[in-house]
């Protein structure tokens, strides 16, 4: 129901849906002071009284500003539960290919592009969960985290995963294949691949899938030179070295990993007049952590298998293979 190139409701999209405009909130940009905690608020929430009550944003879009993407050329890329990808725009614009969705920015009168993966650290997770048992309990017995014992182990396979490709469409595929019935694949397993060789390809697969992503915001004439990372997924210094040669770019962790949050507080920031606007506050408060720099023989091989995952996903789309698994799956 939203004019993003206007910054209002659409009375075309109200009037045809027959939706009383007066149902809906009044839009006001982010950072805007509303009004403040009554007392009568106070003693049943337990907010102090006079706290101040400002506009935020979306979760995506507030994670975009906490990570500091309010420049063209800048993105950040989240890898929770789900994914998710978001980059800068300074002017107006509609996907050509119709694959990602444009939203406003927290800052008025600004854009972002933002795609979304269904499953991405939640993928690996499925695999901690249903594949690496010894190591759980070896995790308990050390008093240690399962996923370091894990990030050691990966570590000594090869990028690429000697071949080895997952399609990581466990829970379906959002942007930018928008296919329900798109299915999770491992494709090229051989005599010569162990346990290890599998659980690096989920990390690549997922991670393939991002760039996935990126790729077709690229394609549609977006420009995206750093990335900004965030999410569980960043824990793993493995796992954001695997994130920049598959990108071929340079990403930054950040000191405060929880972006939303960060952001938030910085639109909170500027609507009690700590900051002028959101560029200062995000200029003020958002830290880079570590920066990662793409190897160029590993990018060389990801590229390849950038390739290959693409051309598996066409041709099992082509000959209708994920629908007919679908369709059985569908069953149970």
């Amino acid at each position: 129901m939203w004019d993003t190139n206007k910054f209002e409701w659409s009375d075309r999209i109200l009037d045809l849906f027959e939706i009383d405009k007066a149902l809906l909130p009044e839009p006001m940009p982010s950072g805007t002071k509303v009004s403040s905690i009554p007392g009568s608020v106070a003693e049943k929430s337990g907010f102090a009284e006079g706290t101040p009550i400002c506009i935020g944003a979306g979760d995506q879009n507030s994670a975009a500003t906490g990570a500091g993407v309010i420049y063209e050329g800048y993105a950040s890329v989240s890898m929770g539960t789900a994914g998710n990808a978001n980059a800068f725009l300074e002017n107006p614009f509609r996907d050509p290919a119709g694959k990602s969705m444009i939203v406003n920015h927290s800052i008025y009168g600004k854009w972002q592009i933002e795609g979304h993966q269904a499953g991405a650290a939640g993928v690996f997770r499925w695999f901690r969960d249903e594949i690496t048992r010894l190591e759980r309990e070896q995790a308990v017995k050390e008093n240690t985290n399962v996923y370091k014992i894990l990030d050691e182990n990966i570590a000594a396979v090869p990028a690429g995963s000697k071949g080895l490709v997952l399609l990581p469409y466990l829970a379906s595929s959002t942007a930018p294949r928008w296919n329900i019935n798109a299915r999770g694949i491992l494709a090229g397993l051989a005599f010569g691949h162990d346990r290890w060789c599998i659980a690096r390809a989920f990390l690549e697969g997922i991670t393939l899938e991002m760039k996935d992503i990126l790729t077709s915001m690229v394609d549609s004439g977006i420009k995206i030179e750093h990335i900004r990372i965030m999410g569980g997924a960043t824990n793993s210094p493995l796992w954001n070295q695997i994130q920049s040669d598959v990108y071929d770019l340079e990403v930054d962790t950040l000191k405060v990993t929880d972006a939303a949050v960060m952001g938030a507080a910085v639109m909170g920031g500027v609507g009690v007049g700590i900051f002028k606007d959101i560029r200062e506050g995000v200029n003020q408060m958002v830290k880079v952590d570590r920066k990662y720099t793409p190897d160029k023989q590993n990018a060389k091989i990801y590229t390849e298998l950038y390739d290959i995952y693409c051309r598996i996903y066409e041709g099992l789309e082509e000959k209708g293979v994920f629908e007919a698994l679908s369709k059985i799956q569908n069953r149970f």
